[in-house]
């Protein structure tokens, strides 16, 4: 959900951000499984698709692209920067740049109930703003 949200706010802004690719890995994940049907109805609910994605594990060479990683929670951050050998200073929280929030992380929704998709899905939203404003500067 995270990328697709990204996707359609990046695709709203001026040049050069309007030129950013977003891409979607998982921490602990079976490539080439499909979004959960939960996820699928809770973006289909703010008008985006995400029927065909796939989802793909977290590789080595992806950081050889990666303008910046965001992260849901900070298990995510700390087992990346375990992974990577040391700690990178472009993985971030997608909430860390909300200025009053009490809440930095994003809980997995994974197997809960549509309501945990949707309040996950707002969370993100929420964030989306601040991440636009970090890539600007």
């Amino acid at each position: 959900m995270a990328a697709r949200l990204m996707q359609h706010a990046l695709q709203a802004e001026q040049a050069p951000l309007d030129q950013l690719k977003v891409d979607s890995f998982g921490t602990s994940t079976i490539p080439g499984l499909p979004a959960s049907e939960n996820s699928v109805f809770a973006l289909k609910k703010v008008g985006l698709d995400l029927e065909n994605h796939k989802s793909k594990p977290f590789e080595m060479s992806m950081m050889d692209h990666a303008h910046s990683l965001f992260c849901m929670t900070e298990s995510h951050r700390f087992l990346l920067n375990r992974v990577l050998g040391e700690e990178r200073p472009n993985i971030f929280l997608m909430r860390e740049f909300l200025p009053d929030s009490e809440f930095k992380d994003i809980p997995d929704p994974y197997g809960m109930s549509v309501d945990a998709y949707i309040q996950c899905r707002d969370a993100m939203v929420e964030a989306i703003p601040s991440i636009l404003e970090f890539l600007r500067k």
